[in-house]
């Protein structure tokens, strides 16, 4: 007997115009303080990446007694302009932020455009990301791109186990990618002296504003690709297993998740109009003593598509009049996909655990697009193929699996969760106890204590198509037994 495996291999082509990771963090038992982090990013050449004529494979003329097994593989194709991982945390037991309001800004002028986001919290994070380039990837591109078990050899398979499981097989770009995260931990926490204070904020703002592509690209259209199982001549008393495998387009424009989150045992603030209450897509600002701002535009002028074209996961017989007894053939919880989208978003703003909490906090969204979306998964097949073959005594299955193509123009997910024991609003708010909500000529705005606004636009066309087969390929084959 052996034991055969190749796992855990990676090729991998990654390029990246600018990436960064910033971090402030404070931790005390007493402190008044203040913290920020701003990040400004431009990207102005192409991005590109390749992984054609790659494979990983485990290749045998014949197989007796043994196990072959392919497993957690990857081969991937990335391009992204810009990346970033801003954090700031304060950890303090009695925490009294600053006297006086700070002004955290990105406000750079790249080529006569401004990146400008701006915070004037006394914690706070403002990131401004652009992209004027085109950025776009390829996996394969007219030839054999696997990642396989191959038995089809004279001799032939029996009382052996084969299993291709956990592989991926990726092309992804991005335009701008951002995580901010704002964290305050405090039993007790306040602004001095009632000053008239913003106490924590995040500003995010990406452009990616493109004369060209944004485009991932897996196309097997040249060759026999697969990620999955070969087998020739007899198969007896064995098992093949394809599970768990991916064959995957991503085409994305602008990402970001913002986090901000507080928790404490107290908070009462009376600053004096230490801010409206106002949330408002009209002027993209959130003025609030908790403020996150999330604004993203997305503008390619050719589009953007996301195509995996001719990607297979199967198992195939490919010696005719062949026999298969006594075995077992599984395809199952294996993927095909193309993700093409302009937009997306997940904004959180948490104020929770506070036995009394007198306070406000807003958060706003704003998502525009003009860019074509399109994403296509097309030809190729998730299947078990036995044509021309006598089936005995076996089962053939084919399980779980997904095909999906999905084109988006802007998406988010957006919440405040605030939680206390005794809750009120800040007193001195203008906005408290009233709530408006007004949505005239495309602008939208709230007034509240507590708010939140979504402001989504998309003036391109999306399109999806999913034609990729997922079956069990018997053709001409003789099924006897049971088989």
């Amino acid at each position: 007997a052996a034991f055969v495996t190749v796992d855990g291999n990676t090729i991998n082509a990654a390029a990246t115009g600018n990436s960064a990771s910033t971090t402030t963090a404070l931790s005390a038992t007493n402190g008044t303080a203040q913290a920020s982090v701003g990040n400004t990013q431009f990207n102005g050449n192409r991005i590109f990446g390749d992984t054609s004529e790659s494979g990983v494979s485990l290749t045998s003329f014949g197989v007796t007694g043994s196990a072959l097994s392919v497993t957690n593989n990857t081969i991937s194709a990335s391009a992204g302009a810009n990346n970033a991982t801003n954090a700031v945390s304060a950890n303090v037991t009695n925490l009294i932020t600053g006297p006086s309001s700070m002004s955290t800004a990105t406000n750079a002028v790249i080529n006569g455009v401004s990146t400008a986001a701006q915070t004037n919290a006394n914690f706070g994070i403002a990131s401004g990301q652009r992209n004027e380039a085109p950025v776009d990837v390829q996996a394969a591109n007219q030839v054999t791109t696997s990642i396989s078990v191959d038995s089809t050899g004279s001799l032939g398979t029996s009382s052996s186990s084969l299993t291709t499981t956990n592989n991926r097989i990726t092309a992804s770009t991005s335009g701008n990618r951002v995580a901010n995260t704002l964290s305050i931990t405090a039993t007790n926490l306040d602004t001095a002296g009632n000053a008239a204070t913003q106490i924590g904020g995040i500003a995010s703002l990406q452009v990616n504003d493109v004369v060209g592509r944004a485009n991932a690209v897996i196309d097997f259209s040249g060759g026999n690709t697969n990620a999955g199982i070969q087998f020739g001549n007899s198969l007896a008393q064995s098992t093949l297993t394809v599970s768990g495998n991916a064959v995957a387009s991503a085409s994305l424009g602008n990402q970001a998740i913002n986090l901000l989150s507080v928790s404490g045992g107290s908070l009462s603030s009376s600053a004096p109009t230490v801010a409206t209450g106002v949330t408002s897509a009209a002027t993209s600002s959130v003025q609030n003593e908790f403020a996150l701002l999330n604004r993203q535009i997305d503008l390619a002028t050719v589009g953007r598509q996301a195509i995996t074209n001719n990607g297979t996961v199967s198992i195939v017989q490919q010696t005719a009049l062949s026999v298969i007894d006594g075995s077992s053939l599984t395809v199952s919880s294996n993927r095909i996909t193309a993700e093409a989208q302009n937009n997306t978003a997940t904004n959180q703003a948490s104020l929770t655990g506070f036995s009394t909490l007198s306070s406000g906090a807003g958060l706003l969204n704003q998502q525009s697009s003009s860019t074509i979306a399109n994403a296509e998964a097309t030809g190729g097949g998730i299947s078990v193929s036995a044509e021309t073959s006598t089936v005995a005594s076996s089962s053939l299955t084919l399980t779980g699996n997904v095909v999906q193509a999905l084109a988006v123009g802007s998406s988010a997910g957006n919440s405040v969760t605030v939680q206390a024991t005794n809750l009120s609003g800040n007193a001195n708010l203008t906005a408290s106890g009233g709530i408006t909500t007004l949505f005239s000529g495309g602008v939208l705005a709230a007034e509240a204590d507590y708010n939140l606004v979504n402001d989504q636009s998309q003036t391109g066309s999306v399109t999806a198509l999913a034609s990729t087969p997922v079956r069990i390929n018997l053709g001409d084959a003789t099924t006897v037994n049971g088989g």
